[in-house]
């Protein structure tokens, strides 16, 4: 009981969001949680159309308001620290968004795509966010 994995709610609320406090992101203007994306894609069946699910990015950071760079894509304590890494890099590519983060709660994989010479990822700890400058 005791031993139970945190759950990715939990991993965001005790663990995604105190890391990024401590690195300075004001979580009221430079953090956005659960940003949705798209509707959900509509289905058609039986010649009726039905909405799925809708999409949403687990965090959108800003560097100034409304102006946003980086995504976090956080996965519960039974993933790898870079599960959300493919994920996350759909929705920077569809937002043209230069970095993403995916997180399990035990670190963070970085992942740099302004690097002239290609991609660039990188593990860090959870204490070693970066700073929004």
């Amino acid at each position: 009981f005791f031993d139970m994995p945190l759950t990715e709610s939990e991993v965001r609320a005790k663990l995604i969001d105190p890391a990024l406090r401590k690195a300075g992101w004001d979580m009221d203007t430079q953090v956005s949680m659960e940003y949705y994306i798209n509707d959900g894609r509509v289905k058609i069946k039986n010649g009726k159309g039905k909405r799925g699910e809708k999409e949403f990015i687990d965090y959108l950071l800003c560097i100034r308001w409304n102006i946003p760079f980086a995504v976090i894509e956080a996965k519960d304590e039974t993933h790898s620290v870079g599960a959300g890494m493919q994920q996350g890099m759909g929705y920077a590519k569809r937002m043209d968004l230069p970095m993403v983060f995916s997180s399990n709660g035990k670190g963070f994989l970085f992942r740099d795509n302004t690097n002239p010479e290609g991609p660039v990822e990188t593990e860090i700890g959870m204490d070693e966010m970066p700073s929004p400058d």
